[in-house]
């Protein structure tokens, strides 16, 4: 198992759901943060890129360890490790982080709001397509249509809502201050 589908496992099993809002278990709320940095920095070496001649890039480290997702034994190459630890992103990690917007613990909210900023910056880096031709997930749409359908909610003055609403604006002002997705927002 790589440390992105470990580390995804982790997230889905421990972090605050919506329908948890009577839990105030602050000690898992650590741990849970815990998790969302250590994905957070899964993301940032899957998007790393510098200018430094004696660095490796992340491309290169696919291909020398166990970071990424390896289901596919038969495809061995970087971007297809890549790949399959995109996939598990896309369609395990970023519903599970939406879902969680509203999260009752700031400092969760703050690296949810990371992690989503990291996504949508790792989509724009990869390109629109993926090592087969095929249309990615687009992960900033769906990020943005769960930010703007806050607006139809019902319960404006929830706390949940709240701090979904938090949670949203940390994320677009990560795009506005850290991110090359500044115009797009």
């Amino acid at each position: 198992e790589s440390l992105c589908s470990w580390s995804i496992k982790k997230i889905e099993n421990s972090l605050w759901r919506s329908e948890d809002i009577e839990t105030s278990a602050v000690d898992g709320f650590a741990a849970q943060s815990k998790w969302l940095a250590v994905m957070n920095v899964i993301l940032i070496q899957m998007d790393f890129q510098t200018d430094s001649t004696d660095h490796v890039s992340w491309d290169t480290r696919l291909s020398l360890g166990k970071i990424y997702s390896q289901q596919d034994a038969d495809n061995n190459s970087p971007n297809g490790l890549l790949a399959n630890s995109w996939d598990h992103v896309c369609s395990r990690l970023l519903p599970r982080l939406l879902d969680a917007l509203g999260h009752p613990y700031q400092s969760c909210r703050e690296r949810i709001a990371s992690v989503l900023f990291r996504i949508a910056r790792c989509y724009q880096s990869q390109g629109r397509y993926g090592e087969n031709g095929d249309e990615m997930t687009n992960p900033r749409a769906t990020i943005v249509n769960k930010i703007l359908s806050l607006s139809e909610s019902t319960d404006k003055f929830s706390k949940v809502h709240q701090h979904s609403l938090i949670t949203s604006r940390l994320f677009l002002s990560y795009c506005v201050h850290h991110g090359e997705v500044k115009h797009e927002f």
